[in-house]
């Protein structure tokens, strides 16, 4: 990926951005485990919202076209054939003609990795498109409500005026619906972190809220390029590379590509963001290293600090894990914390992992389907994913406060709050993103060989072969291989 190919408004070649959205199961619309019949208190609402973005998605073709040359103004400008009957099936409630439509211009996007050559005519108009199509799906699954409590958690989280990045599907898409207004950022403005690389999806943004909020522009994703490509060639240099990130320099030429790579990029690119309006909130699987010193846990969110924390106060970390305590009581019915035996956290994770049948999906056809294929037929059932995935990142983030804190008083709570955190994750939906593998990773450092070893157990009882990162599971099997305690190891015995 040279500077050149990250930057052009359609970006067809990084398609993976739109797979970055969260969760381990990330599709668009497709599959047997949706009905298409939205619940009668939110058809009003669903049909309001595909008028809305029609709107808005025929004022950004003609912008588009004129921002880019075409030549083409008002009703001559061109779009996809299914673009306005598709926005027409929204509005009058045909929500299966609706999902078939979306259906055929997803698989000519530059989204979702299904073409090389995608058409040019979805790109101005995408956003809503997409936007209406995952509020449409959500409100369509089997536990609907699991999604519109979790959008409304999210907006009962972020105070009005603040910014919620949103990258979990369910994190970015049923706050977007739930909005009085998503435009006009009311109540609180909804981005996603994933796309802040795609040019088309900044013109999406300067649209609605370039008066409102400080965006970044190209020239500012041209400097975060600069500063990315020059922190991973001396990362390069020292061996310091993470994993999916690909970097190979020739001279003095650094080339560099994968997903690690949009990820980094994307996270340079936030940090510009954050420092010019602040009021920011994360929402899932975002963590750029940059922002881990400034993170709060806020029950569904991270709040983004202007200043870094040395240790979650007392007063967060207690009104973080209140939240968390009724709401996993609330999913599960029953209290997790640290006290929790491993036996019944173990337990909790197989009844509430989510089979390929979960999904809609045949397991005999499963190992068939390309990865691309497979992503796009899976359906998240409920927001339960999103909502393990969220407490896994809080868990990660005490993790970290644990392993830099010099003081042992900080260390130690610190340690609590991390256990919990994960226990509760796992606990939740062993697929969420960073649930099973950070809990892993989390007993491991702790030099508990045993607990991490049943953990391991069930990552490979329970995911499909496919489905499994071969290169993962070698490290996290030599990672048991008995070791002396490093002297900023914390033992349970510690406690």
């Amino acid at each position: 990926m040279s500077h050149r190919t990250f930057l052009p408004p359609c970006l067809g070649i990084i398609a993976v951005l739109a797979l970055l959205t969260g969760c381990k199961t990330t599709a668009p619309l497709q599959g047997p485990a949706l009905s298409w019949q939205v619940p009668e208190q939110y058809e009003p609402r669903l049909k309001a919202c595909f008028a809305d973005k029609e709107k808005q998605a025929r004022k950004l073709a003609v912008t588009y076209a004129a921002k880019y040359g075409s030549g083409v103004t008002g009703a001559d400008v061109r779009v996809a054939p299914e673009v306005w009957p598709y926005f027409q099936a929204g509005v009058t409630g045909d929500w299966k003609g609706a999902a078939e439509f979306y259906r055929q211009l997803a698989y000519r996007s530059h989204h979702f990795g299904f073409t090389t050559n995608p058409d040019p005519q979805l790109v101005a108009i995408w956003q809503p498109v997409n936007e209406t199509a995952w509020a449409l799906r959500m409100l369509s699954a089997k536990q609907s409500e699991s999604f519109v409590r979790y959008g409304q958690d999210l907006l009962a989280a972020v105070p009005a005026g603040g910014i919620l990045l949103g990258t979990t599907d369910a994190g970015r898409f049923m706050p977007t619906f739930l909005c009085k207004s998503h435009m006009d950022g009311d109540p609180i403005f909804v981005i996603s972190p994933n796309q802040l690389g795609d040019g088309s999806y900044r013109d999406y943004l300067d649209s609605m809220f370039a008066t409102k909020l400080q965006l970044p522009q190209s020239a500012d994703v041209d400097a975060a390029f600069r500063d990315y490509v020059s922190d991973a060639r001396q990362r390069h240099a020292s061996g310091q590379l993470k994993p999916a990130e690909e970097v190979v320099v020739v001279g003095k030429q650094t080339h560099v590509s994968g997903r690690g790579a949009v990820v980094a990029m994307n996270g340079h690119i936030a940090r510009q963001l954050w420092e010019r309006n602040r009021d920011v909130y994360v929402e899932g699987p975002f963590t750029p290293d940059w922002a881990r010193p400034h993170f709060v846990p806020r029950g569904p969110v991270l709040y983004l600090s202007p200043k870094q924390q040395d240790g979650i106060s007392e007063v967060d970390a207690a009104a973080d894990r209140t939240w968390w305590a009724a709401r996993v009581k609330e999913e599960l019915g029953e209290a997790v914390d640290e006290h929790t035996p491993r036996e019944r956290i173990l337990a909790l994770a197989r009844t509430n992992y989510l089979s390929l049948a979960d999904f809609g999906i045949r397991p005999e056809l499963h190992a068939k389907l390309s990865e691309t294929r497979r992503n796009f037929a899976m359906q998240a059932p409920s927001s339960r994913l999103a909502l393990a995935t969220q407490r896994a990142q809080a868990g990660k983030v005490y993790w970290w406060h644990c392993a830099t804190s010099t003081n042992r008083a900080t260390k130690l709570r610190m340690w609590i709050e991390a256990e919990t955190a994960f226990r509760q994750a796992l606990a939740l939906c062993p697929n969420g993103q960073d649930v099973d593998t950070g809990y892993f990773d989390w007993l491991a450092t702790t030099r508990r060989a045993d607990e991490a070893a049943e953990v391991l157990a069930l990552v490979e009882e329970m995911s499909p072969p496919a489905d499994l990162d071969n290169d993962w599971l070698k490290r996290a099997k030599a990672r048991l291989a008995p070791s002396p305690a490093g002297p900023d190891t914390m033992k349970p015995a510690d406690r």
